[in-house]
């Protein structure tokens, strides 16, 4: 998926693309003349909303910018611990004083973004559900008599044990005339310290074999970790016939539902730890991992 943002945050195209052989793909875009000027931020994501990377492209005109606009996160990275994002505003007018009493607009923008640690690629550290709603926060207001101004912002809190969340604060202050000027700033979203991967070698197997299931925690920078507890679980998916109401008639249909195999706490040590099983009977089975005190 390719999405684009205008320079105060506004979505503006959101494409599905398909690769080509080489893994590859493009994309135009036309912008009409009334466009806003500054940064437009395009953002690449996989085909089920997982950040993979951003650029800015700017878009100037021939008419020099006013104002001069700053912004700054007030950390460069937040952790679990963490219950609030401050933003500082500086504008200047070019060639003199500060940008008092200028408008101003804040939009920050949150998305998923994947845990990918380069060591341990063979992990697979996703989500089973993703519980949470992402939606934009706009905070609108007017500059002191020095130029600036400081927005704040509660992390939501139900973040916390979610991953990783991408942080993209578009500033907008506009000059005498409407014009806007526009920067962004960026940030990552740590919501827990540890993060819990799973590995297996088969994908299919055969009844009776034993499935063998590697599992590993690393901290946010992708360091091992020992001595942490989760509960794993293996869910064998089933499935059942039942009779639903559509309307003003009945249907069967099949559903799906998931039986505990086996549930058990385990410590995870280092690069040693793993879970072991025999499936008895054909079908789909998974294997899960749950922090202490969370259902994710």
């Amino acid at each position: 998926k390719i999405n684009v943002r205008t320079p105060d945050g506004k979505e503006i195209i959101n494409r599905q693309k398909i690769l080509n052989a080489q893994g590859s793909t493009e994309t135009s875009i036309s912008l009409p003349k009334s466009s806003l000027t500054g940064n437009y931020n395009v953002t690449v994501y996989t085909s089920n909303d997982q950040f993979l990377t951003s650029k800015s492209l700017k878009v100037e005109e021939f008419l020099p910018d006013r104002i001069k606009v700053e912004s700054k996160l007030n950390k460069e990275e937040y952790l679990p611990s963490d219950t609030k994002i401050n933003l500082d505003i500086t504008a200047v007018n070019f060639f003199g004083p500060p940008a008092a009493n200028k408008n101003y607009e804040v939009r920050m923008q949150w998305n998923r973004r994947g845990f990918y640690p380069k060591d341990y690629s063979g992990y697979n550290f996703s989500y089973a559900k993703n519980n949470i709603s992402l939606y934009d926060i706009t905070r609108e207001g007017t500059t002191k008599e020095e130029g600036q101004a400081n927005v704040s912002v509660d992390i939501p809190s139900n973040f916390q044990n979610n991953g990783i969340i991408r942080l993209l604060a578009y500033v907008t202050v506009f000059d005498e005339t409407g014009r806007p000027v526009s920067v962004i700033n960026r940030s990552n979203v740590y919501t827990q310290d540890v993060f819990f991967g799973l590995k297996s070698d088969d994908y299919w197997v055969k009844t009776g074999a034993l499935v063998k299931t590697n599992l590993i925690a690393l901290d946010k920078d992708e360091k091992v970790l020992s001595g942490k507890k989760a509960t794993v679980k293996i869910i064998k998916h089933e499935y059942k016939t039942v009779l639903a109401r559509s309307g003003s008639y009945y249907r069967y249909k099949s559903e799906n539902y998931e039986r505990v195999i086996e549930e058990k706490e385990m410590e995870f040590n280092g690069t040693n730890t793993s879970i072991s099983f025999i499936p008895d009977v054909s079908g789909r089975y998974e294997v899960r991992i749950f922090p202490p005190g969370v259902n994710n």
